[in-house]
């Protein structure tokens, strides 16, 4: 298996000490030691869903990955490390070849997103030819997405194996992006990647503490943490620490952050991109509400003092400069995804960890994103036996869902990205706020309106109205393509 897993990172993070690089770069991160198992805890045994799915003797046939090489750990482990990810991976492959009589196998290739011709050329080549080269595809999000609308995909309410709505898939994927009642694409409890790239605010608790920062996580349970009052505790850590009076990456901030982790500012807002009412899509991002908000952060940013560091890398998803900021205790709040975590290894200081603020006190409850970078699953349109494939598929992300959810959910991302209990808390509020708007994810085919937000923020565009009404037109008019793709004859 190879070692390209930018997530388990976080396996070494903290091993050591008393207690977020860029994304897709496929690059091989610094061997770090081996993780095991936790000690095994009392616990009422669950119903086993794999053992619930229909038994199937498919004679000893290959089952097919086509996957991203460096994501490749989220799919195949070639057998059991002592390494807990590697062999609960190892572990649920074994359980499904098994109980179906297959053999699992991985196809990688480059697939980041400044591979994603090629990635999406071998799927498309397949699918012209007919020759069942994958049975599944397991790809990157942003780019896979709008190969649906080119007939690429079977619809996976048609694949009487595969439920979409069973527990290991993702609710607020499904239900936001089933369309006319079809879907061609969907994210569970198979994708690591889902729970490596949901978007979060780190905190440091230095910081926090010399700076009379309120109980930040009592404020989050009593439901009170919104951007309005986050911006008070911004505006207490802010400092020009070398005294040459300009404010540069060696200064301390209330809060860092770039248009990449704010071009999750709509969906944790609680507004959306496209209103999807499952027969109609309907461009919702312009409102009043809207306006509102991105005044409320521009002035955040821009209309105070020198409480805000807003990186500007060269690619969008670095967060190397935010990291190293932040590890030097030169910012209070930093915004990011939890795979970005695997930088704080070195961090002496302990930090928080917390949802996204409300909008503001309005909004009803927290919702959390996840970066489009995650893998989305799809049966290619030439497989020779769709329930085949719909049975395997199936399979995995149930047997996910029981014995490698629980590993990497507990022990690696809570035991050991979390410093206290209460991030622990934290952490399970923001993977029950999931939320993935039907905008965001067709973001790539409706003109990238995902980054209309933070991308502006970026800019420093404080006319935001303007902005829209040269734009609007262009969105409608790609929003309407997708529209044809979905609803057309």
């Amino acid at each position: 298996m190879k070692r390209l897993i930018s997530f388990l990172l976080l396996l070494s993070l903290l091993l050591g000490v008393s207690a977020c690089g860029g994304k897709d770069s496929g690059g091989a991160p610094d061997d770090g030691p081996e993780t095991t198992a936790a000690t095994e805890a009392e616990t009422t045994a669950e119903p086993s869903y794999l053992a619930s799915l229909p038994t199937e003797d498919y004679g000893g046939r290959d089952f097919s990955i086509l996957c991203r090489d460096y994501k490749e750990y989220e799919i195949y482990s070639e057998q059991e490390t002592g390494d807990v990810m590697d062999d609960a991976i190892y572990r649920r492959n074994l359980a499904v070849a098994e109980k179906y009589n297959i053999n699992v196998k991985s196809i990688t290739s480059p697939g980041d997103w400044a591979d994603q011709n090629t990635f999406t050329a071998l799927v498309k080549n397949s699918v012209m030819a007919g020759d069942d080269a994958y049975q599944c595809v397991a790809g990157y999000q942003a780019y896979i997405v709008p190969m649906a609308m080119d007939n690429c995909f079977v619809d996976l309410y048609d694949v009487s194996t595969l439920n979409p709505d069973n527990v290991w898939w993702t609710k607020g994927f499904v239900d936001n992006n089933r369309v006319d009642g079809r879907l061609y694409f969907i994210s569970g409890d198979w994708s690591l990647t889902m729970w490596e790239y949901i978007y979060a605010c780190f905190f440091n608790k230095l910081l926090a503490e010399n700076y009379g920062v309120d109980d930040l996580y009592s404020v989050v349970r009593d439901g009170g943490w919104t951007w309005d009052y986050a911006d008070t505790q911004i505006k207490k850590v802010t400092g020009d620490l070398d005294g040459d009076g300009k404010y540069t990456n060696a200064d301390l901030y209330g809060w860092i952050t770039n248009n990449h982790s704010c071009r999750c500012l709509l969906t944790t807002g609680g507004l959306p991109i496209v209103e999807n009412t499952g027969d109609s899509l309907t461009l919702a991002l312009f409102s009043d509400k809207f306006v509102q908000y991105y005044t409320k952060m521009y002035d955040i940013i821009y209309s105070g003092g020198n409480e805000v560091f807003f990186s500007r890398p060269s690619i969008d998803a670095d967060y190397t400069e935010m990291m190293n900021i932040f590890t030097q205790d030169h910012a209070l709040f930093m915004t990011g995804t939890l795979d970005n975590t695997a930088t704080l290894r070195s961090m002496e200081t302990d930090f928080g960890i917390l949802p996204f603020p409300k909008r503001d006190d309005t909004q009803a409850e927290y919702r959390s994103q996840v970066y489009d970078g995650q893998s989305v699953f799809c049966v290619p349109l030439s497989v020779s036996d769709i329930p085949f494939c719909g049975a395997i598929i199936e399979a995995m992300c149930a047997e996910s869902k029981q014995s490698v959810i629980p590993d990497f959910y507990e022990t690696v991302l809570k035991s050991k990205v979390s410093r206290d209990n209460e991030s622990s808390e934290m952490l399970d509020l923001i993977r029950e706020t999931l939320w993935f708007d039907f905008g965001y994810v067709h973001s790539v085919s409706i003109n990238y309106i995902f980054s209309f937000m933070g991308d502006n923020l970026k800019n420093n565009t404080k006319d935001i109205a303007s902005l829209w009404e040269k734009n609007a037109k262009v969105y409608q008019k790609n929003l309407d393509k997708v529209v044809e793709a979905y609803f057309g004859e």
